[in-house]
Formats: structure tokens, sequence, C-alpha cells
């Protein structure tokens, strides 16, 4: 991944990249980055040629190592984001049937709070004391919302719709 600024285009209408720095280096596939909100760190998911399967990464912006934060197993963990206050990593997996997972920032097991099948990016509640996410129920997809204290959850039912609004 690549870091910079942004600034108006001399030459025309939209932003450039100013002063870009390469940040990742891990090898093979990277994507899904998350830049902890003081800037300090950027968490990935990639997939390198031993793995097989995407890892979280985790390293410091400027300086240092990615650190395989995922490496415990051989299952795929993907799209990371950071706690609000970048205390946390939550991030989802197909491992033990699938869900989502947080784990500390620097060191520290993972633990499952939703274990459904899960999709895409978890959300994190502004104050950090919820996690969201899409998970599957047979044939229905819902969003799941987890008290990361108490363990309670609430279900939000994702209908589809086929009426456009022109």
């Amino acid at each position: 991944y690549w870091l910079g600024f942004t600034g108006a285009a001399s030459d025309g209408p939209g932003l450039r990249l100013e002063n870009a720095a390469r940040v990742t280096g891990a090898g093979g596939d990277e994507s899904a980055p998350s830049l902890s909100r003081d800037g300090r760190m950027l968490a990935y998911q990639a997939t390198t040629a031993e793995g097989g399967q995407p890892d979280i990464w985790v390293m410091q912006v400027g300086s240092g190592a990615p650190i395989n934060r995922t490496a415990d197993t051989t299952e795929a963990d993907r799209a990371p984001v950071w706690a609000p206050d970048d205390s946390a990593i939550a991030f989802h997996s197909t491992r033990d049937g699938g869900g989502y997972y947080v784990m500390p920032a620097l060191g520290g097991p993972a633990r499952r709070v939703i274990d459904s099948p899960s999709q895409g990016r978890p959300q994190w509640s502004p104050d950090g004391s919820e996690l969201a996410g899409v998970v599957q129920d047979g044939d229905r997809r819902q969003i799941e919302i987890v008290s990361l204290q108490t363990g309670a959850k609430r279900s939000i039912p994702l209908t589809h719709s086929t009426r456009r609004f022109d």
C-alpha cells in the first residue's frame, strides 16, 4: 500500500497523490486496508505465497516490519477494522464455521463475538461497545449487533427490493 497526501491537480480537475510512500511489503495479494484513527498503525489482509489463505497483518506506519496477527489458523481472515480507540481490531473469518472476531491490536488471541457465517467488513459503534456485521441465516441475510461487554445480540433483517428510485 501507498500512503500520501492529496492536493488539487494543477493540470485539471480532481486530486493527485503527493509525497507517496510505500508502507507495506509482506508480498502477495494485499487488500482491505484500515488505518488506525491516530494514523500510526495500518491493518490489512494479505495472502502470501506460503499461506494460501488471507491473514490479518498489522504494522507501524513509517517503521517496523508487518506482523501477521492471525498466523495461528489456516482459515481465511479478512476485512480488518480498527476499534474507535485503536485498542482492538475486528475482522471476519471462516474459522470455526465463520463469524466476526475481535483481537487486541498488538497481541493476544482473537475471540469470536458473532458466530454466524459472515460477509463483509464489521462495523464498530462510535464508542466501541458494540460490533455489527452482516450474517447469513439460511436464505436470509441480516445485520447482527452484539454488545462486547455483555454478549447481548440483536438482529435487523435485510430486505431486497427490486423497486428503482429514479
